[in-house]
């Protein structure tokens, strides 16, 4: 057979070294694209690796934090940093009784040392450590709040200024305790409970009646006639009555001068007849007893000076401010309200028997109207209100209550700031020098109990009768004409039952106050 293949052309060398070379490339760049890839998959087992291990540091952290946490909580013996095993942290407790810190390392911090009555925040730091060493750090900063159990509330009065009762009845203890302040009687008004003036002078005029004792720490003053105090009246300062018909029940106590003068054409009487412990008449200084005053018991001039029981500063710690905010109310529901004019709420106030929230932080600074008009109430309800708005409440209709209920209905202004000044907790009003108001509409029946809470004061015009808690920071031009009975009221953790006497058989505080200590919710938390 004839061969051919001479006439078929031959491939070159060069050729045949291009191909080799065109596969060694693609070889190299394979081995390049293997070894990124390699190498992103190794990173990412890295960094997971890592991010694992501070995850495991940071839970353990926060496993210090709670075991601190717990141990302030249950009969505080914090004495050296905690510290624990798998996982592994190390906390440490400071108190405050300043400002609120910003993290354990501001300034005014006490290390390892529980709370106490005086103490405002709490600032626990912990350290958490990974199997691997790493480390992850929290601040958690808690508010520390000191309330009572049975604390008085009530009529126990914020005033700045003058506090005045005019043609209205309080039923309940009567505290008026801002410094200097004047509580003035001037047309009719009643207490039906003790008064005491905490830090300032009392002064009666024109047929006020208090059917306990009363107590200031100042002078006492009665100008006028059909003036009636049911106990003693006990002053550190002068004590000055006109006759008029004025009558005082128990004794008359002065640390000055008791001066009682012919003022008027009625007879004055000191002392209740047939009972030998009333009506002495005694001070520090002179005693001067006009004839128009008629007295059961003695003059005793040059005594010792008067004991308050419950001392003044014992009183004034029972009936501190009380801070409260738009959180740490615990309701099973919680809505948010109407920004509007004249919402009217009173339809959820019967939905159901659980406890209601409703939340009007949403209406930032602007004003929350509520005009509340008929409508039965079946759950305990709280309106809580953002510390910028202004809240105005007007109540226009009957409110009713199943037979043998009382629920609760607190309308809450929230304090501007929970910090101490000079340690005293006192109301910051958030959108000073504006006033609250509380309007009740005349011939209403009113079943549930109403607590009135605001930092900034009041105006507006009570015109029927309710029971609950009256808590404000000063009475603005606010006046109530009908009769407000204090009863106690509940609604932890926010705050433990408010009573409404300052003493009584069982001591002080209504039965014996009982004072609570523990710490309020996790204000914030700085974690690295």
């Amino acid at each position: 057979m004839l061969d051919l293949n001479w006439l078929r052309p031959r491939a070159s060398r060069d050729d045949e070294g291009a191909v080799l070379v065109s596969v060694v490339v693609v070889m190299i760049v394979g081995f390049i694209i293997a070894s990124v890839i390699a190498a992103s998959v190794m990173f990412t087992i890295r960094a997971n690796a890592t991010n694992g291990d501070r995850l495991d540091a940071f839970i353990a952290a926060e496993s210090g934090r709670d075991v601190a946490v717990a141990a302030v909580a249950n009969s505080c013996t914090v004495t050296a940093p905690l510290t624990g095993t798998g996982p592994d942290f190390t906390a440490t407790v400071y108190t405050t009784t300043g400002a609120q810190p910003a993290d354990s390392d501001a300034a005014g911090l006490t290390a390892n040392a529980c709370p106490t009555a005086t103490t405002t925040f709490v600032v626990i730091n912990s350290i958490g450590t990974g199997a691997d060493g790493a480390t992850a750090e929290i601040d958690a900063i808690y508010p520390w709040t000191v309330t009572y159990e049975d604390q008085p509330g009530g009529t126990v009065a914020f005033f700045d200024g003058t506090f005045t009762t005019t043609k209205s009845g309080y039923k309940g203890d009567l505290v008026v305790r801002d410094p200097d302040a004047l509580y003035w009687c001037n047309n009719s008004g009643t207490i039906d409970g003790d008064l005491y003036v905490v830090d300032g002078n009392a002064k009666f005029s024109g047929g006020c009646e208090v059917t306990g004792s009363v107590y200031v720490n100042g002078t006492v003053e009665i100008d006028s006639s059909g003036t009636s105090i049911g106990g003693d009246i006990i002053a550190s300062g002068n004590v000055s009555l006109a006759s008029d018909g004025n009558s005082i029940g128990g004794n008359v106590h002065s640390g000055g001068i008791a001066s009682l003068t012919g003022t008027g054409s009625t007879d004055g009487t000191v002392g209740t007849t047939g009972d030998a412990t009333t009506g002495d008449v005694i001070a520090v200084g002179d005693v001067d007893v006009d004839p128009k005053w008629k007295i059961t018991g003695t003059e005793q001039p040059g005594s010792a000076a008067p004991v308050f029981s419950p001392t003044m500063p014992t009183v004034y710690g029972m009936t501190t401010w009380l801070d409260m905010t738009t959180q740490n109310w615990d309701a099973v529901t919680k809505v948010n309200g109407s920004c509007g004019k004249n919402y009217n709420p009173v339809g959820l106030f019967n939905d159901a028997t659980t406890s209601l929230q409703i939340d009007f932080t949403g209406c930032g600074t602007g004003d929350v109207d509520l005009k509340l008009g008929a409508g039965s109430v079946t759950r305990d309800v709280v309106l809580t209100v953002p510390a910028g708005g202004k809240m105005l409440v007007n109540i226009t209709g009957n409110l009713t209550a199943p037979s043998g209920e009382s629920p609760q209905i607190a309308f809450v202004h929230a304090d501007a700031d929970l910090s101490p000044v000079d340690g005293e907790k006192e109301p910051t009003c958030g959108n000073n020098p504006q006033k609250d108001s509380f309007d009740v509409a005349s011939g209403l029946t009113l079943a549930p109990r109403i607590m009135i809470y605001t930092p900034c004061g009041l105006t507006g015009n009570v015109k029927a009768s309710f029971s609950g808690q009256f808590y404000t920071a000063n009475d603005g031009n606010h006046t109530i004409s009908a009769d407000f009975t204090c009863v106690p009221m509940s609604w932890p953790p926010s705050f433990e039952q408010l009573g409404c006497k300052i003493k009584s058989s069982g001591g002080a505080g209504g039965g014996g106050a009982v004072q609570t200590l523990r710490l309020g919710e996790l204000v914030y938390q700085t974690e690295r």
